[in-house]
């Protein structure tokens, strides 16, 4: 074993490597899919914003396109990868802006068109949800005032702790769970059967 990999559990690696790893186990990993985004959408309901829609409808598309606008935009390779991470940062009150400054040497002349004005209606989108977040809770927000981006916080404890109650509305229909893993948990069983119970649990799209 590579002395870098010792001490690290299955989690701390790629999803390939965590099914090598649990290979011949009788184990079964059950993620779920775009988890931030799936939980956000399942928070707001009928008053998400369709830009959150699409994205969690087409993520695969979405990712693609974009990297490939980027890529050529900016004139250098903007991975899948990367793009998954601004999705994110947008998610908990980053901005397109602020990941621009972090690639160019002058985000100020960079104009973003065409399909790269999806990003700033995800943001916008995004502005949105946290908007709905604070009307539904008030308490929360009231609680993390005193941190540096109170909204951003509200979001994530909001997503936290909903995230939460999904993993647990799929241990209880899962039973035989041997482990969690933050948007997901791996248990024994019959894979085809174990996935179907908690999918049916969750209400939303696990792998």
């Amino acid at each position: 074993v590579p002395p870098s990999f010792m001490g690290l559990s299955a989690f701390a690696h790629s999803k390939l490597v965590r099914h090598i790893a649990r290979s011949g186990l009788g184990l079964i990993d059950i993620d779920i899919q775009n988890a931030v985004f799936s939980v956000f959408l399942k928070i707001t309901g009928a008053a998400a914003p369709l830009p959150l829609r699409r994205y969690v409808e087409d993520r695969e598309g979405t990712l693609l396109r974009q990297a490939s606008y980027l890529s050529e935009k900016l004139g250098r390779v903007v991975t899948r990868q990367y793009l998954k991470c601004l999705f994110i940062r947008m998610g908990f009150g980053g901005s397109v802006y602020g990941w621009l400054e972090g690639v160019c040497a002058d985000a100020s002349g960079v104009i973003l068109d065409g399909v790269g004005l999806e990003l700033y209606d995800f943001e916008g989108a995004m502005r949105k949800v946290r908007v709905l977040l604070v009307i539904a809770y008030p308490q929360v927000l009231a609680a993390v005032l005193g941190c540096p981006n109170p909204y951003a916080s509200l979001a994530y404890h909001v997503y936290v702790h909903f995230e939460r109650l999904l993993l647990n509305s799929m241990t209880e229909a899962v039973c035989q769970v041997v482990l969690f893993e933050h948007d997901g948990l791996v248990a024994r069983g019959d894979p085809t059967d174990l996935l179907s119970l908690a999918t049916a649990a969750a209400g939303m799209r696990l792998s």
